[in-house]
């Protein structure tokens, strides 16, 4: 059986519902609900639910995604010596069935780290987002530009050949839910702890494939991504938003990509004129 990992951050409501959803789940072995340090009382009502398969831990600094799911694979590694590890955001609905089927894959594919299902919205339409190829630098770069990724996605898969087979080797999947492989996170991926939140799978990503470690989209599995209120309740604007992702994808051409000084320059004059364009959407959704 798995272990989980949920993160949660001044959204017990809904976590307590993905928590109420698992409990039967015969796949799942112990679940740990790591509180990323919220400022209500999440902590408090998270507390409540403990049982013998749920753990709930507070973090005592809010260092965002990657830091707060550091914190539970640790815990687990270190108390349940943990083979799988399923991450998920508590946003998420996945099937104890799906859960297991990510395991087996994984159990009988030792040449894969990571194994992921296809991520539907609420109506149960597939997201592009499930899965992506690994960026070039340039790419990365072009990619702080909103309206040129409306444009310019050469690093999405095509969804038909995504949706036709059975296991998609990819350079990344989506980290809302996934499961890994414990040891090959611990000796080899992680999250950087230096980004705060976005940009954490393509970091990840390109950890595994530097270690030789292969990633998988099993396009025959699914699970709902619900999209909770957490991200907008701390940054209200597209604006805020968006100078994090900056932020991220910064450091990640700078740190990951090796930019010299012309590419940096060019990266932060693309990550300025983003700012603008969200400043005037967020006019234009004001006016409506």
């Amino acid at each position: 059986m798995a272990d989980l990992v949920v993160l949660n951050y001044n959204d017990a409501e809904t976590t307590i519902r993905f928590l109420k959803k698992t409990e039967g789940y015969q796949n799942i072995r112990h679940i740990c609900v790591v509180d990323n340090d919220s400022t209500d009382q999440s902590y408090q009502e998270l507390k409540a639910m403990e049982d013998p398969r749920v753990t709930v831990l507070e973090t005592g600094r809010n260092g965002g995604y990657g830091a707060g799911n550091n914190f539970g694979i640790r815990w687990l590694d270190r108390m349940y010596h943990s083979e799988f590890i399923l991450i998920s955001n508590p946003d998420v609905l996945v099937e104890d069935d799906v859960v297991g089927r990510l395991e087996a894959f994984l159990s009988g594919h030792q040449d894969y780290a990571i194994a992921a299902p296809f991520m539907c919205n609420a109506e149960g339409k597939r997201l592009s987002g499930s899965a992506f190829r690994l960026p070039t630098k340039w790419q990365y770069i072009r990619s702080l530009g909103m309206l040129s990724t409306k444009f310019d996605r050469p690093n999405h898969y095509d969804m038909q050949e995504l949706s036709t087979k059975k296991v998609k080797t990819v350079g990344a999947v989506s980290g809302c839910l996934f499961m890994v492989r414990a040891d090959a996170m611990m000796k080899y991926g992680m999250f950087d702890e230096k980004i705060f939140l976005y940009c954490e799978e393509v970091t990840l990503g390109m950890k595994m494939h530097q270690a030789g470690q292969k990633m998988a989209l099993l396009p025959q599995e699914k699970a709902l991504h619900l999209h909770s209120v957490s991200i907008s309740k701390s940054y209200k604007s597209d604006v805020a938003k968006r100078k994090l992702l900056n932020q991220s994808k910064l450091y990640v051409i700078r740190t990951y990509f090796h930019a010299n000084g012309f590419e940096m320059a060019v990266a932060h004059l693309i990550a300025d004129i983003s700012i603008a364009e969200a400043a005037m959407n967020g006019m234009r959704k004001r006016r409506k």
